[in-house]
């Protein structure tokens, strides 16, 4: 095995979707890492992990394997910028939902 990485193919769309969730008040860093989602969001304080795909682009097998055995908020998978705004909608109608086990206490 070589020890120097290719890079991992970003699929075309990519730009455009980050470039319009940065115009929608969303910061954005790219991530890569064995099925680790392509995008980490953060929006009104909110934590959202992305994939994007093309119109027909499926999941690998690690990606696959990586949205099934992540406990937090499920990836939402994007495929173009029309995508955004559902995403968004989503991700607030589910953080609004938090079961609490114990009350908190205040010193």
């Amino acid at each position: 095995m070589s020890i120097y990485r290719r890079a991992a193919k970003r699929d075309d769309n990519e730009k455009t979707i980050v470039d319009a969730l940065r115009a929608s008040g969303c910061s954005v860093v790219r991530t890569s890492g064995a099925g680790l989602p392509d995008l980490a969001i953060g929006w009104r304080g909110l934590n959202i992990w992305a994939e994007v795909k093309g119109p027909q682009g499926k999941l690998t097998p690690p990606q696959a394997a990586w949205h099934s055995a992540w406990r937090g908020g499920k990836p939402y998978v994007l495929r173009s910028v029309a995508d955004i705004g559902a995403m968004l909608d989503a991700a607030a109608r589910e953080a609004r939902w938090r079961p609490l086990t114990a009350k908190a206490s205040r010193g």
